[in-house]
C-alpha cells in the first residue's frame, strides 16, 4: 500500500486550454489519480534525469582527472626509470 506524505506547498503554473487539455488527456492515459499527481510525477521525472546528467558530467570530470594523474605518474616512473640506469624501454607491469 503506497504512504502518502501530506503536501504543503504549492506550485502555482497558468496553462493554455489546449495545454491544460493535453495534459488531462495525458495523466488520464497513464492511470494517474489526478492532473496535479500526474504533473508532480512528471517534474519529478524531469528533475531526476536532470540530475543523472549532472552525476554523468561529474563523473566524466573524474575520469578526466584520474587519466591526467596517470599520465604524470607515467612520466614519474619514466624519470625513475631513466635515474636507476634501467632500460627505458621496458614497460612497468
Amino acid at each position: 500500500m503506497r504512504v502518502f506524505k501530506p503536501k504543503t506547498r504549492m506550485l502555482t503554473i497558468r496553462l493554455s486550454e489546449q495545454d491544460y487539455q493535453l495534459i488531462r488527456e495525458a495523466s488520464l492515459a497513464s492511470g494517474a489519480r489526478s492532473v496535479s499527481d500526474y504533473a508532480r510525477d512528471s517534474l519529478f521525472r524531469t528533475a531526476a534525469a536532470g540530475n543523472s546528467v549532472l552525476a554523468v558530467d561529474e563523473l566524466q570530470d573524474r575520469m578526466e582527472q584520474a587519466e591526467s594523474e596517470i599520465r604524470s605518474l607515467q612520466r614519474v616512473l619514466q624519470t625513475l626509470r631513466f635515474s636507476d640506469g634501467r632500460n627505458p624501454d621496458l614497460k612497468c607491469s
